[in-house]
């Protein structure tokens, strides 16, 4: 079977039109700038896209970000660089703490399937 230029809408090629290259370059051009963004508002009004974010489909058919957020949810800014950090150490520090109460209790369990139980969620929490 020959591939055909007919045929892009079978391989889930997309026909890129001047439109999407121009809006996908001001993106690009925006968030490689040197210019800080507004804190208060989202990056869609930085991009001043024509487009609004809930007319967003997913590829195919599925649903966008998993179904676990609208778009609009997504765009919004999060946690600061701090805050993340702080919850990062802290998941560390409880894996750290899990990892070696799973170890310790290794030897003092009778039981083969408990021990073996153990030594897998202790191996999990490195």
């Amino acid at each position: 079977m020959r591939y055909n230029a007919t045929d892009k809408h079978k391989f889930g090629h997309n026909n890129t039109t001047s439109e999407q290259f121009a809006q996908s370059k001001l993106i690009a051009d925006t968030l490689l700038s040197n210019k800080p963004l507004n804190p208060n508002l989202s990056i869609m009004k930085h991009l001043k896209l024509d487009t609004p974010v809930s007319a967003y489909k997913g590829y195919k058919g599925l649903p966008p970000l998993v179904g676990l957020h609208s778009m609009e949810e997504a765009i919004h800014r999060g946690l600061s660089v701090d805050e993340a950090v702080t919850r990062m150490k802290f998941i560390h520090w409880a894996l750290r703490r899990l990892h070696g109460i799973f170890i310790a209790r290794l030897t003092a369990m009778p039981v083969y399937e408990l021990k073996m139980a153990f030594s897998l969620h202790g191996h999990y929490c490195i």
